[in-house]
């Protein structure tokens, strides 16, 4: 949430940069649960 917030105050308007950065996050997300599950 952090990045997308930033990437928001840095681009506003700029819907690519946030979803873009929304993805990030959204992959970082899945890998962290996945690692939990072990």
């Amino acid at each position: 949430m952090h990045c997308l917030f930033l990437i928001q105050k840095l681009f506003s308007g700029h819907h690519y940069f946030a979803h873009f950065c929304n993805w990030l996050n959204q992959q970082k997300f899945d890998q962290v649960l996945r690692y939990a599950n072990l």
